[in-house]
């Protein structure tokens, strides 16, 4: 009797074991093949072009890393399983399938995690949208055969940090965000291959500060936003190679103090925003390279100290010069506010003094 209850015991156990071991190592999946006519513009008139998606409906489960089973299919160029929180994997051998895929779209997801095998082999894919996922990890080697790939959205995840080499193969990406995360600093080595990057966003994380030649060689960048950090002092040189550079966001961190070269180099500038920094005093010196500048965003800097005014005068293409909600000092005398006054927007000013 005691024998008998024994293996029985020993029967349930194995049982268990081998229903955890099936669970973990995943399953098939397969998604929906559809086509539809999709709106393009070719520069003349709308247009529509006939366009072949596999599709992950809203009731689709992917609870533990599974392969991809659809039969190849080189008509598919879209994989998309957007706004369905039961998917907590990206499906593996994606490119098995689909080999000609050009967009994976898992916006809105539970996605935790990409590993080596997530994008393995899908060599002509030229955008991923992961925004609103949960993840938290990514393997180094992640997208290394994404070769054609430009653009790339990370938003809102959380992310902690970044591998060294995580973008190291993709030498077309153009575009890249990684807004609302949780990122506290980058590799100086970061971008290195990345010099076609033209749109860079990393807003709302919790950087510091920029290793200084984070940038370097990236004379396609034209925008670069870094707002919503904690991003207290900026490398003097920092953005010293981005010669194309157009529009630079540094709202919302801890800026005390602009570099006198920080801005130097950049003859293509046009907006610039330091708005809700703790600036202790704005020298527009700083700006003296920037002749193209055409917006200036000082909004909630409650400094008094506003150096060197009449610099204003040079610049010959400002349309805006903001200091709403911020509590500009007394330094303002009636004259250079009566030169500013088409260009300069403030709410707050303390007291006005006649020269």
């Amino acid at each position: 009797m005691r024998t008998s209850n024994s293996l029985l015991l020993v029967t349930i156990i194995l049982g268990i074991v081998t229903s955890f071991g099936t669970q973990t190592a995943g399953h098939d999946v397969k998604c929906e093949v559809k086509e539809k006519n999709t709106p393009f513009d070719n520069r003349f008139a709308v247009q529509f072009r006939t366009v072949v998606s596999c599709v992950f409906n809203e009731d689709f489960e992917i609870t533990v890393p599974s392969k991809l089973t659809n039969p190849t299919n080189e008509s598919v160029t879209e994989l998309r399983m957007t706004r369905n929180k039961k998917i907590g994997f990206l499906p593996q051998d994606i490119s098995t399938s689909f080999p000609k895929l050009r967009l994976v779209d898992a916006f809105g997801c539970a996605v935790k995690e990409i590993t080596k095998s997530s994008f393995r082999g899908l060599t002509l894919v030229d955008k991923i949208v992961l925004d609103d996922n949960e993840i938290a990890n990514i393997d180094e080697n992640s997208f290394d055969d994404l070769s054609e790939l430009r653009l790339l959205y990370l938003d809102n995840n959380r992310i902690a940090s970044l591998p060294t080499k995580l973008f190291e193969k993709l030498e077309n990406l153009d575009t890249l965000y990684l807004n609302g995360n949780q990122l506290q600093e980058l590799d100086a080595n970061l971008f290195k291959n990345n010099r076609k990057l033209a749109l860079l966003h990393i807003n709302e994380n919790k950087l510091q500060t920029l290793p200084p030649a984070i940038f370097d060689g990236m004379t396609q960048m034209r925008q670069i936003w870094l707002k919503g950090n904690e991003i207290v002092d900026l490398p003097a040189n920092v953005f010293e190679q981005c010669e194309s550079l157009v529009d630079i966001d540094l709202s919302r961190n801890r800026i005390k103090r602009i570099e006198p070269n920080l801005l130097t180099k950049l003859g293509e500038l046009r907006d610039i925003s330091f708005s809700f920094n703790p600036l202790e005093f704005i020298d527009l010196t700083v700006f003296d390279g920037n002749t193209l500048l055409t917006e200036m965003f000082f909004n909630g800097v409650a400094t008094a100290d506003i150096r060197n005014i009449e610099r204003v005068d040079q610049m010959k293409n400002i349309k805006g010069l903001s200091f709403h909600n911020g509590c500009i000092g007394d330094q303002f005398h009636e004259g250079n506010l009566e030169k500013l006054k088409e260009i300069v927007r403030m709410r707050c000013i303390a007291t006005v003094k006649a020269e």
